[in-house]
């Protein structure tokens, strides 16, 4: 897994830095720094950090500081939170797309949103309208100059009020997501958090 990006989150789940893994082997792993290096001088040896591998193993892991230079993090200790940590890294976004539906009778439904945060399980989405839950959703997101089309199920909804106007607040589940769309969903997770943490020096 040398040469992989890897990704430094908070205990929320939020990117504050992300990097290069230049070696890992047993346990034992050397980080350098691409995006966010500010957040270095807050870490001190013998703090753990979490992290999550842009390719490879999947699923939040956490490791031991033991040396900080320039821009690079020797961890060791490093092992999987599987069993505590289950929810995936997401990233705060701003797309405006749609999403469709089709009914029982073949009618195909449509909706404006906006993508509020994204991870590789699932998004969050933003709508003017009430949208039926637990149901099958297709979603245009976008990925580079087009988008792919992916499926979800609405999870969760919330009615939220501000000065602007009320919208609908909805929590999307992947749903039948194929091997190739999820490394897409990863890889394209990495490029926004990558971007991010170049214009705000990493911090979440």
């Amino acid at each position: 897994m040398a040469n992989d990006r890897f990704m430094m989150i908070n205990s929320s789940s939020k990117m504050i830095c992300e990097g290069i893994v230049k070696e890992l082997y047993r346990g034992d792993g050397e980080f350098h720094v691409v995006n966010g290096l500010g957040v270095l001088k807050e870490l001190e040896v013998g703090c753990y950090i979490r992290f999550v591998f842009m390719e490879g193993r999947k699923g939040i892991f956490e490791g031991e500081v033991v040396d900080i230079k320039g821009n690079r993090i020797t961890l060791e200790n490093i092992c999987s939170l599987a069993k505590y940590v289950k929810e995936d890294v997401r990233i705060d976004t701003d797309f405006a797309t749609k999403v469709f539906a089709k009914d029982t009778e073949g009618n195909i439904f449509a909706w404006h949103v906006t993508i509020a945060d994204i991870s590789a399980g699932g998004v969050r989405l933003l709508c003017n309208t009430q949208i039926p839950l637990n149901r099958v959703l297709e979603v245009a997101i976008p990925y580079h100059t087009s988008y792919i089309i992916v499926d979800t199920v609405l999870i969760r909804e919330s009615l939220e009020v501000t000065e602007q106007g009320r919208y609908y607040d909805y929590g999307c589940k992947f749903y039948d997501l194929t091997n190739t769309a999820e490394k897409m969903m990863r890889s394209m997770v990495f490029q926004i958090a990558a971007r991010k943490a170049g214009r705000t020096g990493g911090l979440a």
